[in-house]
């Protein structure tokens, strides 16, 4: 049986969307890693370090955490209400 192809991390460019995002829902840098590393369930301490399904989940968790219903859209580093 082969092992499972390891996801590769976030590129340095999704990690700075991720930020710019989680900053506009009014985070602030220094908690950036905190909320990533409460959903994830392991300490983060670069935003690269997530893999792509990670980053949606952190999204998803973030928009949570401020109150939306349902994860709000992300459009090209941007966060927008759904």
């Amino acid at each position: 049986m082969l092992a499972p192809t390891p996801t590769p991390p976030t590129s340095k460019r999704d990690a700075c969307e991720l930020h710019v995002d989680l900053s506009r829902l009014g985070f602030a840098n220094k908690s950036h890693y905190e909320v990533a590393s409460a959903k994830v369930g392991r300490e983060i301490s670069s935003l690269t370090e997530l893999t792509a399904d990670e980053v949606q989940a952190v999204w998803a968790h973030a928009c949570l955490l401020q109150g939306y219903s349902i994860p709000c859209t992300r459009y090209y580093g941007r966060a927008v209400a759904a």
